[in-house]
């Protein structure tokens, strides 16, 4: 459900926040163990990660180390959307703060995008060989798309206290 129309013209970003590696549908999002409350809005809430609507998480709540900690990613589209904008990630100005669709989870592996195949909350990108992230340090590092599994997961979670170094 929509609060208002999409925009006729729009920045769009191909950037999306990490939710982290846990993702809740509920309406208020849970309060985690750290004392970071997250309050997320109807199918979404807040996970572990660094971001989620009224996020409270500091660097001190970043438990597995701003290094290896994802902040944002470039996200999946369908490249029969780039131009058009009709991407079901796409959807939204840069600036819509905290939107369904601006935010990525890594409990979904990464892709690179494909013709034809639309996926939300998934990292992803044109690159063939994998997709470009900022860890919650400011690094900024090319993930392949043949990462581990469980190590682009742990990147997504701030405190699950399963570090795994960037490459």
């Amino acid at each position: 459900m929509r609060n208002s129309n999409p925009p006729m013209s729009a920045n769009r970003s191909d950037y999306m926040m990490s939710g982290g590696c846990v993702l809740v549908d509920s309406g208020t999002g849970p309060s985690h163990a750290d004392g970071v409350a997250g309050i997320g809005f109807t199918n979404i809430a807040s996970g572990n990660g660094l971001v989620a609507q009224r996020s409270e998480a500091r660097a001190a709540h970043v438990r597995d180390g701003m290094s290896n900690t994802y902040l944002i990613g470039e996200k999946y589209l369908n490249p029969d959307n780039y131009a058009a904008g009709r991407d079901i990630t796409d959807d939204q100005s840069a600036f819509a703060g905290d939107a369904l669709y601006l935010v990525g989870w890594t409990n979904v592996a990464s892709a690179q995008d494909t013709r034809g195949v639309a996926n939300f909350h998934r990292f992803g990108s044109a690159h063939p060989g994998g997709f470009n992230t900022a860890m919650a340090d400011g690094s900024t590092h090319l993930i392949g798309y043949e990462i581990d599994p469980t190590a682009h997961m742990n990147r997504g979670g701030r405190n699950d206290r399963q570090a795994t170094a960037t490459p």
